[in-house]
């Protein structure tokens, strides 16, 4: 079986430059939803030599793959490291506590500050959206919205309760909301 080789070629993006594999410093990538990361300097990637655009090829998808994983997991350690930080600092709490809010294990948390797990963005923005809203975090630390547990207690989780037999017991529960009313058209 032949393997191909890689030939330069014309940058459909600026139509001046040649893309040929490239290293160094400088060059960006979003890796996950909003989340734009250095690529590490020794990681040849195809690259315009006039507007920099990059064409990743499919054999080289998996090695760059591993690479920023472990670039996103130091910039994540970092990053969560200054919220937890804020966090103990602002509300006097401790790791587990915030590991416990988070719905993650302070295990898990711990590795991820330590820089040996990375973490989902959904843990990243929900630290990112605490150490931004001090009432939000306080509201959590509580145990989130008392109004919302009254309503549907089946829903939001609480210790020691179990869901009804017959869910049918909270049809209705809805009729007092906004939502509802303008769905329904009725004013309460």
């Amino acid at each position: 079986m032949k393997t191909r080789t890689f030939k330069p070629f014309r940058c459909a993006e600026c139509e001046v430059g040649t893309v040929r594999y490239a290293k160094g410093r400088g060059r960006v990538r979003e890796y996950a939803w909003g989340v734009t990361l250095e690529v590490p300097e020794d990681v040849k990637i195809p690259q315009c030599d006039q507007c920099g655009e990059t064409y990743v090829q499919p054999t080289d998808m998996a090695a760059l793959d591993r690479r920023m994983r472990l670039v996103f997991t130091e910039w994540a350690a970092e990053r969560l490291g200054a919220f937890v930080d804020i966090l103990v600092l602002r509300h006097g709490v401790t790791q587990r506590q915030i590991a416990a809010i988070c719905d993650v294990t302070p295990s898990h948390l711990s590795h991820i500050l330590a820089g040996s797990a990375a973490p989902s963005m959904t843990l990243v923005r929900l630290l990112e959206a605490f150490a931004a809203s001090k009432a939000e975090f306080d509201r959590h630390l509580r145990g989130g919205s008392a109004a919302l547990r009254a309503l549907y207690p089946f829903v939001v989780r609480q210790p020691g309760f179990a869901p009804p037999e017959d869910a049918r017991a909270y049809e209705g529960t809805m009729q007092g909301w906004p939502i509802a009313q303008a769905a329904t058209g009725s004013n309460g």
